[in-house]
């Protein structure tokens, strides 16, 4: 007679009971979480003991819409004092809102945005709000200014879009200088950022694309497209000092691509300038102690960058510099404000008569080379107890100009006059040479 295994054939039966066991208490939690979380978009969580409450770590931005207004309305409900973070008056560490859920009514239309998504709260509040933005075309008809400790986040510079408002697309058109500013003007902000995003200034007259008036340490823009600005695309101002870095920044349009004016910043590393108009400069570095790297410009601009045309630039540097075919000079220098500048690597690829990788106005020196590998600035020299700027410490890696060299042999090529070299294998006699009518002559 065959034995028949009483807990293997029971073992199916007691793995459905456990599956409907655990679907019923889910269930029961889930109801039981809903009774006893009562703030409208906020997660729920589960303390170590007692019953679930609810936490403004996140924020659901979408169930408060349409009901409390258009996108930035919603936006500041959820931050007023009626809303979820109350100003910043309870909790000064904030939370996310992710207005990511909140869609076009009408597919292909943009979302409308009347007012400035944070201005329930006034210029002071401290609420560390961080804003996720739909992957769609927010209208504005208001700049938005971004509070200290708070950032704007998008789902991607090709997917979301802040644009400033015509009659075409908005009852009324956009008010304001700029599309967004970093820390309200005048104040003292530090940690304010705007990533993964695009600004649309429609080619309004005198509108900038981002404009950091104030916000330093920790303050960062990344990621981000700066399309049809007729005004400046990324102005840093005198007090935006420590801000940055300023990275992956993409521009287009008629006016200047950025303008950094009177402080040191963290630099801006990665900057695409694609210009359509006339402006005479794509970028203009008016500011001490800034970096910028990694940087092509395109369109028909005077100047790629401009150095110390309208205020104090000392102690910058330069670095993988790149003009197209219809920039004239790649890099200029002005002819006063500018010492202990550090430029390497610029090219050009300018196909036009009298373009120049480098312009230098201190020394009077163009430079037609299609690439510098470098070319440094140093300190002025004073001459007849400070009464005249006699001349400027130079370096450069460039045969079209007089410079220094150095190798362990004897120099045997054609020479800029008055460039020096040494031989560090030579004899005593013969370790200076200088160039005079384009050849060596050793120095005794």
């Amino acid at each position: 007679m065959k034995r028949t295994n009483t807990a293997s054939s029971l073992r199916p039966l007691v793995g459905v009971l456990v599956t409907l066991v655990g679907c019923l208490l889910a269930s029961q939690i889930r109801l039981y979480a809903q009774n006893q979380v009562s703030s409208t978009g906020q997660t729920a969580i589960y303390p170590n003991q007692g019953n679930p409450i609810n936490s403004q770590a996140v924020v659901d931005a979408s169930t408060f819409y349409p009901a409390q207004g258009d996108i930035c309305g919603v936006i500041n409900y959820i931050l007023s004092s009626s809303g979820e973070f109350n100003c910043g008056l309870n909790d000064s560490v904030g939370g996310v809102i992710d207005a990511r859920g909140i869609s076009p009514k009408v597919t292909g239309s943009g979302l409308q945005c009347t007012t400035n998504p944070f201005s329930t709260c006034g210029a002071d509040a401290n609420f560390a709000a961080t804003v996720l933005l739909p992957a769609a075309t927010i209208q504005a008809q208001a700049t938005w200014v971004v509070p200290k400790e708070s950032r704007i986040v998008g789902e991607g510079r090709n997917l979301t879009t802040i644009q400033a408002c015509t009659t075409n697309n908005c009852p009324q058109s956009f008010s304001g200088s700029d599309v967004i500013e970093m820390c309200p003007s005048g104040d003292d902000c530090n940690d304010t950022g705007v990533e993964h995003l695009a600004v649309d200034a429609q080619l309004l007259s005198g509108v900038n694309g981002i404009h950091n008036p104030g916000s330093q340490e920790l303050s960062f823009v990344r990621d981000v497209a700066l399309n049809n600005v007729a005004g400046t695309g990324l102005l840093l101002d005198n007090t935006s000092g420590n801000s940055g870095p300023y990275s992956d920044i993409y521009f287009t349009g008629t006016g200047t691509c950025a303008h950094i004016v009177g402080n040191n910043t963290r630099g801006i590393h990665g900057l695409t300038c694609t210009g359509t108009g006339s402006a005479t400069s794509a970028v203009l570095l008016d500011a001490p102690n800034n970096s910028l790297e990694d940087v092509y410009i395109s369109g028909s601009y005077t100047n790629g960058i401009l150095i110390g045309q309208n205020g104090a630039a000392q102690g910058n540097i330069l670095l993988n510099i790149n003009g197209g075919s219809s920039v004239g000079n790649v890099v200029t220098i002005a002819n006063q404000h500018v010492s202990d500048l550090s430029i390497l690597g610029v090219t050009t690829n300018a196909t036009r008569g009298l373009a120049n990788s480098i312009a230098d106005n201190l020394t009077n020196t163009f430079l037609q080379d299609t690439y510098v590998g470098m070319y440094v600035v140093g300190e002025p020299v004073i001459a007849n107890g400070g009464k005249i700027q006699a001349a400027y410490s130079r370096f450069t890696t460039s045969p079209s100009v007089p410079s220094w060299f150095v190798g362990n042999a004897a120099p045997s090529s054609s020479c800029s006059t008055g460039s020096l070299y040494s031989n560090t294998s030579g004899p005593a006699n013969a370790t200076l040479s200088a160039c005079v009518n384009g050849g060596w002559k050793s120095v005794k």
